[in-house]
């Protein structure tokens, strides 16, 4: 049980970032724990999935940048800017 609790997190990871079509964990009630007993996995990977495993590191980090410059919100126009990010990015800009 103590050594499937990485695995079973890591494939809710997975589900919750949109990365597997289907997936239903367990939880277990005997202990205090909150363990994962079980995690049925159905179909397989996504789209998003698929190319997080082509390549790890690049779609997430380009998401990622994309997602904290731009804010959708109802802003002025739909459209605000992420003052914190934009500095992030341009004190960055030289790495």
């Amino acid at each position: 049980m103590w050594d499937f609790q990485p695995i079973a997190k890591i494939l809710v990871y997975a589900h919750r970032n949109n990365f597997l079509e289907s997936c239903v964990p367990h939880k277990e009630s005997d202990s205090p724990h909150g363990w994962y007993d079980l995690v049925i996995v159905r179909g397989g990977l996504t789209y998003e999935g698929e190319m997080f495993l082509a390549k790890p590191g690049e779609a997430e980090k380009t998401e990622k940048n994309l997602e904290e410059i731009i804010q959708l919100s109802p802003n002025i126009y739909g459209i605000g800017v992420n003052l914190r990010a934009l500095w992030q990015r341009w004190k960055n800009r030289g790495d």
